[in-house]
């Protein structure tokens, strides 16, 4: 007996509506946007001040992480374009950008603990601030009806636990 394919779906026990599927892909939309957002303005933001300062010296890798950031939210902003479209490569991208997202901020992190003078309070809310926009942008594509959506396999298991969740 051969392995499904990975884009031969399990039967779900319990149908979806295509509304719970379009909700989910909507509010993970405006998490992206609102991240995309904020993103881009930081990293502007981090621009201007590296760029006015008169001692700017050793601060390449600073501007370079603001670089980095910039591309990962023009690039969010492109993937929350094309959730609509449902496909497997859009969902991946997006967890990738977010992995991505979180290895800036410990980039970040390291460089502001490391960096003498400077006062480390700044990391711990860049990394609530990132759990929180990852959290709103990845709960609502992890939902089973939505990977399945997607074309990703879901385990039984999650269907299960999902048609227990809409039960309640």
């Amino acid at each position: 007996m051969s392995d499904p394919s990975p884009f031969e779906l399990p039967a779900p026990q319990y149908r979806y509506d295509d509304e719970d599927i379009r909700h989910a892909i909507s509010s993970a939309r405006w998490a992206m946007a609102a991240q995309a957002t904020l993103y881009l303005a930081l990293s502007v933001l981090i621009w201007v001040l590296v760029t006015s300062l008169d001692d700017a010296d050793g601060l390449g890798g600073v501007l370079a992480l603001a670089s980095l950031d910039a591309v990962l939210a023009v690039a969010v902003a492109v993937c929350a374009v094309l959730l609509g479209r449902r496909r497997p490569a859009v969902w991946w991208t997006t967890f990738g950008i977010e992995l991505g997202f979180g290895l800036i901020l410990l980039v970040g992190g390291l460089v502001t603990l490391l960096s003498a003078g400077s006062g480390g309070g700044a990391a711990p809310v860049g990394l609530f601030l990132w759990l929180l926009l990852a959290q709103a942008v990845l709960r609502p594509l992890q939902r089973p009806e939505v990977k399945a959506a997607f074309g990703l396999r879901v385990k039984d298991a999650e269907w299960q636990r999902a048609a227990r969740r809409k039960r309640r």
